[in-house]
């Protein structure tokens, strides 16, 4: 079942703190944080979790490396011109 490890805890390096599974795993509209695998290797096989109950298209928007600052910047000044005019 997708929820059998959600009770596990790992310190997250991004926010600095311990936090469970299943935060990890629908952080991003239901969809894994980007460094899931990173995260939980060591912890139980996350590499076949992640192959079992993700799709090839899931799989490749959650672990796609996030943009860099600048460009969400950008992104965001963009959109708010859009949406202020």
């Amino acid at each position: 079942m997708i929820d059998d490890y959600d009770e596990r805890r790992t310190y997250c390096r991004m926010l600095g703190h311990y936090l469970s599974f299943a935060y990890c795993r629908s952080l991003k509209q239901g969809l894994p944080c980007h460094k899931v695998l990173d995260c939980w290797f060591e912890h139980f096989p996350v590499e076949d979790f992640i192959r079992e109950h993700y799709s090839d298209a899931q799989r490749e928007l959650f672990l796609a490396p996030p943009k860099d600052k600048m460009t969400s910047l950008f992104e965001l000044i963009e959109r708010a011109k859009k949406h202020s005019t």
